[in-house]
Order: C-alpha cells, then structure tokens, then sequence
C-alpha cells in the first residue's frame, strides 16, 4: 500500500494556502469546536458538519461530542450554526457520541461519514445519507461500516473517515486507527477499505495499511488526475516537526507516497494583518473542493492542549497542472 519513494509534485500545497483574516474562525465560548468538514450544496451555500461539546476537556470526545450543522454563503465563513443532527444517536452503536464528521458528494448525493460510539466506548464508523447538503438525513443502510477487531488488529479502534470516488466507480475509505493495547502506547496509522456503493459494505483488504508512518486525521480528494491526502504528522516521524500536516499522493488510492514537498502546514497560524499564532495543536484537516478544485482548508486549532478549541478557514490558491 506504500512505496519509499518520494513523489516530486507541480502540488506545493504548503504554497497554496492564503494568510486568513481573524474573522476566518468558527468559535463559541460555549462549546469546544472540532472536526470542521464542508461541502458546497445544490443550493449554492456551503454547509459545514462539526463535532461540538461542553468546554471542559477536549479529551471527552468519545464521551460527549455532538454533530452540528452551519451553513455560510462563502466557503471561508462566517458560519451559522442551524442544528444538531440528534438522530445519529438513535443508532445503537452510536448512542454515546457520534464525533469525526467527513461530508462528501459521491455519485450524486452527500454522504455524512463519521465515527460512533456506545456507552462501552466500542469504536464504529458510520455514515448518514442525504440528497441535500442540508439534509434530512438518513442512516446508512450498512452501518456500522467499520467495525472495531481484535485487540491483536493493527486498526482494533476505527475512526477519522474520509472517503473518494475512484476512476472505476468504486469508493476508498482512509480511517485512522491503532491496537488494542491503548491509544498511548501504539501508533496511530492509516488504513484504507473499499466498497462499491457509498453506503457500503465495505471491505477491508489484506494488508491494508497506507504507511507504517504515526499519522492520524486523514482527507482524501482527488485534484489535476491524482488523489491526495492531507494527515497529521503526529510526531515529526515525516516532517521533523511535530503535529505538521503533511501530503501523500497517489495515482490509483490505493498505493501512496509522500509527496515533495511533503509539508503541508506546521503547528501555527500566520494571518492576513501579519501577526501569527503558534497552537499547541492544528488537526482535523478538510479540504473543500468544488467543480474538481480545492479551494479552502479547515483545521481544528486548539492554543493550549485541551483547551480553547476554534475552527480556521483558509482559502488555496489553484494548483499548478
């Protein structure tokens, strides 16, 4: 699933990225705000899924998080948030906290990825079905899509779906996942599984694991004949900076390589008036693409570890093709 070689890439996306203005930013005192995934709607306005919950702690997302939805005239904001999607908890495997949300248009209609989870913390991934940006929505005919495995499975703890249609019609899904033996000790590594319909089933192939690289908080898209992902360099193994963002390529989905150049973003935020912000973590990159073209990236910031959570629009410029 993983070749050593670099790709020398015409996509220098660390380049693309436009210095945002400080009312790029979706924030409420009242909740923290993660996992920030948009796409543009049959009605010309750009609907964004996020994960909420109470300020208290950031590490309570298997525990509390919530789906809302925010829609904006402009893909870099302002958003206003309209909902919470409460029905996902309805499924049983999803009755404690639903969390991770990925929207993405497939073969005509938007699909609601997402990670869920019982009372037990058991990790699943999920999806929601819609023929409208907005919604309503309803449950995937196959969920949960990914189940957790044995403790002894390299991706024992599924989440952080993404999904992409390929040139043959099929559907890749990248998650991140790690062992049995607890999130601290083990990596945390991409893996890829494949259906036929968006709704699933789908399949986790042999030796599905992309890379053997720490990385986590996958986006899959496809730009200028190549698919991308954008993911979290979780300890510099790649990039030599800690919790960088960073590019793999491929020419299929399936088989990928770092891209060249590989970084994509470090750990801070340089604005529109000139002042910079470094954060103690940038995570959960979405790339927006509209008519075949990214046009913006989100990232869920957080200035000190857990604490003092926001969202953070900003605008790319093309690729070079």
């Amino acid at each position: 699933m993983f070749s050593q070689e670099t790709a020398l890439s015409q996509n220098n996306f660390a380049s693309r990225i436009q210095a945002p203005t400080k009312e790029q930013v979706f924030k409420d005192d009242d909740w923290i705000n993660w996992c920030f995934s948009v796409v543009k709607g049959e009605d010309g306005l750009y609907h964004a899924y996020t994960s909420r919950w109470q300020p208290n702690n950031l590490m309570l997302w298997r525990d509390d998080s919530r789906i809302h939805h925010a829609v904006s005239e402009n893909p870099e904001g302002p958003f206003t948030v309209k909902a919470e999607l409460s029905q996902l908890l309805e499924e049983p495997w999803a009755s404690q906290s639903v969390h991770n949300p990925m929207v993405k248009k497939l073969k005509g209609r938007y699909y609601l990825y997402y990670a869920s989870f019982d009372e037990n913390r058991t990790h699943t991934i999920s999806v929601a079905v819609s023929d409208r940006a907005g919604g309503p929505w309803r449950p995937g005919k196959n969920n949960p899509l990914v189940a957790e495995r044995a403790a002894n499975a390299w991706d024992a703890l599924p989440t952080n779906p993404t999904a992409v249609e390929t040139e043959d019609g099929r559907i890749v899904m990248v998650y991140r996942a790690w062992d049995g033996d607890g999130e601290e000790k083990t990596k945390r590594k991409l893996g890829i599984a494949i259906a036929d319909d968006p709704e699933g089933p789908f399949v986790r192939p042999e030796n599905n694991i992309i890379s053997d690289y720490h990385l986590e908080d996958p986006d899959i898209w496809k730009e200028n004949g190549k698919y991308w992902i954008i993911a979290k360099d979780m300890v510099g193994e790649v990039t030599g900076k800690n919790g960088a963002g960073i590019i793999l390529e491929s020419e299929d989905a399936i088989t990928w390589k770092l891209s060249d150049p590989v970084l994509a973003y470090e750990r801070k935020i340089n604005w529109a008036d000139g002042s910079s912000t470094p954060y103690a973590r940038v995570e959960r990159p979405n790339v927006l693409v509209v008519d075949g073209k990214a046009i913006c990236l989100y990232n869920a910031v957080a200035i000190h570890y857990r604490r003092d959570c926001y969202s953070v629009a900003r605008l790319l410029s093309p690729a070079d093709e």
